[in-house]
């Protein structure tokens, strides 16, 4: 039994030591390396362009032209798993949204918090994909109507468009979208935000079955947007 042991010792240590023989003759390449464990808190900028619509629903149901716009703004991803790229994704955008209609401008400036989870697809060594999904919380802070250069009109009406004063305040909404990101810093991204919350306070009369009554018009932000941006 002794000497089966001590066999069973000595095959051991010489294969261990013809396997490091033959891991020190591989180029560095193609050495086994230890996976890396995601980052624990990637803080980041981001810029880029929006493409926004407005949806209103009245009397009928009818879309904006489009507005093309940008946002600015900081994100912060928290990881949730030790065992898996899985992380809360926050932060803070300025976000310019509004919508067009001939030569009329609506102008929403908004300061949203988006609210999101995200995982990191690994594509090789140095490129993830990382799609999301969640929510925005967004504060209105600025809302105006422009007609050709520099005009402000506010109390501009039309059958889409409600009055200035009857904007809100608040704006809520989905966001869900897939992120590229290239190495440690690198990030080019797209996302669609389709409201959820009516952004219009006004009220309008119409004729049904003969009767004037008063109706309230839904109005709700539709945004698409492209970023790119740099994880520090």
């Amino acid at each position: 039994m002794k000497n089966t042991l001590l066999c069973l010792l000595a095959l051991t240590i010489f294969s261990s030591a013809i396997t490091a023989q033959a891991t020190e003759r591989l180029p560095r390449q193609e050495r086994p390396q230890a996976q890396k464990k995601p980052r624990r808190n990637i803080v980041g900028f981001r810029a880029g362009m929006n493409v926004n619509t407005v949806v209103a629903i009245g009397e009928n149901r009818m879309v904006s032209d489009p507005r093309i716009s940008f946002h600015v703004g900081i994100s912060y991803q928290i990881l949730l798993s030790n065992r898996f790229p899985l992380y809360f994704d926050t932060g803070c955008l300025y976000n310019e949204k509004g919508f067009r209609e001939g030569n009329l401008r609506g102008h929403i400036r908004n300061f949203d918090l988006p609210i999101a989870l995200n995982y990191h697809f690994k594509l090789g060594r140095k490129v993830s994909v990382i799609p999301f999904a969640g929510i925005y919380l967004g504060i209105i802070v600025d809302r105006r109507f422009t007609l050709g250069a520099s005009q402000i009109i506010f109390h501009y009406h039309s059958n889409i468009l409600p009055r200035v004063r009857d904007l809100k305040k608040l704006d809520f909404g989905g966001r869900f979208g897939v992120n590229v990101a290239f190495g440690r810093h690198s990030y080019i991204g797209i996302s669609y935000q389709p409201g959820f919350y009516n952004i219009t306070n006004e009220i309008y009369r119409a004729q049904r079955n003969g009767v004037w009554t008063d109706h309230r018009r839904r109005m709700r932000n539709r945004t698409w947007s492209v970023s790119v941006g740099y994880n520090f």
